[in-house]
């Protein structure tokens, strides 16, 4: 990943000073290039931000969750304080899922396993996507789980601690 675009013009100026953000936009960019390149379809709806996001569209979000100072393979050695940072975050892709009918009735199996089919690839693209993340090929830490159904939501969450 390389750094070369200008931070956005609604950005605080004295973003340009801190790592993280300039480093989601860009990771998120690598998320949406690298699904355009393997003709996988996106949901529209795309940001980053911090912490949980509702499952209430269909939608990829990148989410930072924790910073420590440490390496991401070895998060539990002693470091000193102007030592190796880490970030931990998660990629969310998130998509409709069938639900009951305005009579209440079940979707049928055949429809639920249809919009399973995007979920599931999702699953391994972002287990591909941790490429993306390590910019000192220090090693990257990924688990890829699934987002339950709720809400008529379902998807794919990958949750990632690289070194910055």
């Amino acid at each position: 990943m390389t750094i070369t675009e200008p931070l956005p013009p609604t950005w605080p100026v004295y973003a340009s000073d801190y790592v993280i953000p300039r480093w989601c936009s860009e990771a998120m960019e690598a998320v949406i290039a690298h699904y355009a390149d393997i003709e996988v379809p996106l949901p529209e709806r795309r940001y980053w931000t911090i912490g949980q996001t509702a499952h209430d569209c269909e939608q990829v979000v990148l989410c930072v969750q924790q910073m420590f100072l440490g390496t991401a393979d070895n998060p539990m050695e002693t470091t000193q304080c102007n030592g190796p940072r880490s970030l931990t975050f998660t990629l969310e892709v998130v998509r409709c899922v069938p639900t009951l009918d305005n009579r209440g009735r079940p979707p049928a199996g055949s429809a639920i396993e249809v919009a399973s089919v995007d979920p599931v690839v999702d699953m391994e693209i972002l287990m591909d996507c941790a490429k993306f993340f390590d910019p000192f090929l220090a090693g990257v830490v990924v688990t890829v789980n699934v987002i339950p159904a709720d809400g008529g939501m379902h998807g794919a969450i990958g949750t990632y601690t690289v070194t910055l």
